[in-house]
C-alpha cells in the first residue's frame, strides 16, 4: 500500500488488488479481510492519501470450491487456481471417492 500510495502523490492511478491465500471458509477471509483494511486505513492515513483497493482470495483448496458462494459475499473478487482442483478430481477417480489408498 506504501507503494500505491507513492504512485498516487506522483499522480499515478494505482488499482491494487490483495489476495489472502489459502482460504477455505468464508470465516477465514472474513477475520483476515478486517485485518487487512485496519492496516491498510493506518498505512493510507500516514500517507495522507485515498487509494481504492480490492480484497480477495483464490480458490485453491476443495472446500473453498464448495464454499465459493459463501466467500464471493466477503470477498471483492476470486480466481480459481485449477492445478490443485484438477489433482484432486484425478486422485479421486483412481482411487474412488471415499475408498483409501492404504490397505
Amino acid at each position: 500500500m506504501e507503494a500505491a500510495c507513492q504512485l498516487k502523490k506522483e499522480g499515478g492511478d494505482p488499482r491494487v488488488e490483495i489476495m489472502i491465500p489459502l482460504v477455505s471458509l468464508v470465516s477465514e477471509l472474513d477475520t483476515l479481510r478486517k485485518e487487512s483494511e485496519e492496516v491498510i486505513g493506518e498505512v493510507l492515513a500516514k500517507c495522507g492519501v485515498e487509494v481504492d483497493y480490492k480484497i480477495g482470495t483464490m480458490i485453491e483448496v476443495p472446500r473453498a470450491a464448495v464454499t465459493a458462494d459463501e466467500i464471493a459475499k466477503v470477498a471483492d473478487f476470486f480466481s480459481p487456481y485449477r492445478v490443485p482442483l484438477a489433482r484432486l478430481a484425478a486422485a479421486q477417480a483412481v482411487l474412488g471417492e471415499g475408498k483409501s489408498s492404504t490397505k
